[in-house]
């Protein structure tokens, strides 16, 4: 990934393992239900901004973080399970702290927020009898909605052009669609990644 001053834009490829926080797989409501971590892929495109005139920031760094991810979750449990593929859009503000924390040296932790839009496709399988109240959500049907992104982690720079970025990320949704079992309660994404 590029990430110097002296690059504006950069571009970076991160994998890593997603996992889905809803009423299926919560363990109230679904006493026993699995919470699989299954694959994610993320592609972010960063903007640097020249901070050296705004004293808040000094040396540290203010970049717009934007980019696609692709998520696939599940929700298991005895007698209802549902697989869903998550992709995201999303807009971020990504700082490093590195000027606050006084942290020098090759590795720097970096933090980001901002808002994104949420697609989701989910399938649910394996009903069983005492489960048929539910059959109304195994449609497949896609759906979307808003979310709200904050992640963080340690960006390591090997040279002047390249770092491995390793990070944990939070996707807030504003839908409780997300496992197709709605109680009033919103789902969530949770995701681990490492690239450069």
């Amino acid at each position: 990934i590029e990430r110097t001053r002296e690059s504006d834009f950069s571009v970076a490829l991160l994998g890593g393992l997603s996992q889905l926080n809803g009423d299926v797989n919560d363990g109230a409501t679904f006493p026993g239900a699995k919470r699989p971590w299954l694959w994610t892929v993320n592609l972010p495109v960063f903007y640097r901004f020249d901070t050296e005139d705004i004293p808040l920031f000094g040396e540290t760094d203010l970049i717009l973080r934007g980019g696609l991810s692709f998520n696939r979750i599940q929700g298991d449990y005895p007698g209802f399970s549902v697989t869903n593929w998550v992709t995201g859009l999303y807009a971020a503000f990504e700082t490093d702290f590195r000027d606050f924390a006084g942290i020098g040296g090759p590795v720097q932790p970096y933090l980001y927020a901002g808002p994104a839009y949420v697609w989701h496709t989910p399938n649910v399988e394996n009903i069983s009898p005492q489960h048929q109240v539910r059959r109304q959500y195994q449609d497949g049907t896609g759906s979307s909605a808003m979310a709200a992104l904050f992640g963080g982690g340690l960006r390591w720079q090997l040279s002047e052009r390249i770092e491995i970025l390793a990070g944990y990320e939070k996707v807030l949704t504003f839908t409780d669609a997300l496992d197709h079992f709605v109680s009033g309660r919103n789902d969530n994404v949770a995701g681990v990644s490492l690239g450069v």
